[in-house]
């Protein structure tokens, strides 16, 4: 399964599919596209140039931060963006019973180590030498 995330008709059917009835702490189509949007910003502002992008991944969850005393388990999306040459894909989704204890989070991006420290010498926050 690899669906663009710019085709929200797509992400929303593929979405449905895994959360079934939920709605409440799921994601939805906005959920997944302001994620890859905030990958995107967070590898422009690394200094990755774009043909570095490709394969960068993010691994994150759905969902807002409960009160301590809320006792039920939620359901909750887990999914994974990765990079392509011109978009993000949504490449995996799965539902999760999540207690209160499970943080919300920007999510993660993951890139190649090489490809840090190229854009990091090249902006003299390191030395290439």
């Amino acid at each position: 399964m690899k669906v663009n995330v710019n085709d929200t008709m797509k992400l929303e059917k593929h979405l449905e599919e895994v959360n079934g009835k939920a709605t409440e702490h799921t994601a939805g189509s906005s959920t997944i596209q302001s994620q890859a949007h905030f990958a995107e910003r967070t590898l422009e502002d690394l200094g990755v140039l774009k043909k570095d992008r490709i394969g960068a991944r993010v691994i994150t969850h759905s969902g807002n931060d409960l009160p301590r005393n809320y006792r039920y388990k939620v359901i909750r999306t887990v999914f994974t963006l990765e990079r392509g040459t011109n978009a993000w894909f949504l490449v995996h989704a799965q539902r999760i019973n999540a207690y209160p204890n499970l943080p919300s989070d920007n999510g993660f991006v993951r890139i190649p180590q090489d490809t840090i420290l190229r854009a990091a010498a090249s902006k003299g926050v390191i030395s290439s030498n």
